[in-house]
Parts: structure tokens; C-alpha cells; sequence
């Protein structure tokens, strides 16, 4: 695997666990919202809130992953090399 395959795999993981901690603190806050009153739904109801949630952030998230990933492929980042020398 070459370094930038590695650096692109590696950067892709860091996105998406970006993005599954915030859908996780969305659910999360939603469900406590809902347990302390502040957001009135029946559980049938709570159940399909959290599932939209989760599909609309995982939906956005694949959306938006080939424009990130071109914008990541499109920077050049400079690598200087310790292993080299000037002759």
C-alpha cells in the first residue's frame, strides 16, 4: 500500500468517525430530550426519529464522501524526507 492510498484510508476513517459521533450525540440528546419531557413523542414515534436520524446522517455522510475525498486528493501536501540528502 503505497503512503497515499494510506493517508487517503486514513483520513476517510477520521470522516467518518467525525460523523458517527455527532449522529451519535444527535440520538443521544434527542432520546434525553424525549425522557425529560422537553420533546414530546410516543415510542413508535422515538423509535423512527432515531432511525431517520441515523439514514439522514449516513445518507449526507455518503453524499458528501467523493466531494470531500476530491478536495482531499486535490490538495498537494509537500513531504520532506530525512532519508535524503543534498549531494
Amino acid at each position: 500500500m503505497s503512503q497515499n492510498t494510506s493517508s487517503r484510508d486514513k483520513i476517510g476513517k477520521a470522516a467518518w468517525n467525525l460523523i458517527s459521533s455527532a449522529k451519535d450525540s444527535t440520538i443521544t440528546n434527542v432520546a434525553s430530550a424525549i425522557k425529560e419531557g422537553k420533546l414530546t413523542v410516543d415510542s413508535k414515534q422515538a423509535q423512527f426519529l432515531q432511525e431517520l436520524i441515523q439514514q439522514s446522517i449516513d445518507q449526507g455522510y455518503h453524499r458528501a464522501y467523493k466531494s470531500f475525498m476530491r478536495e482531499v486528493d486535490s490538495t498537494q501536501v509537500v513531504q520532506v524526507t530525512t532519508s535524503k540528502t543534498k549531494k
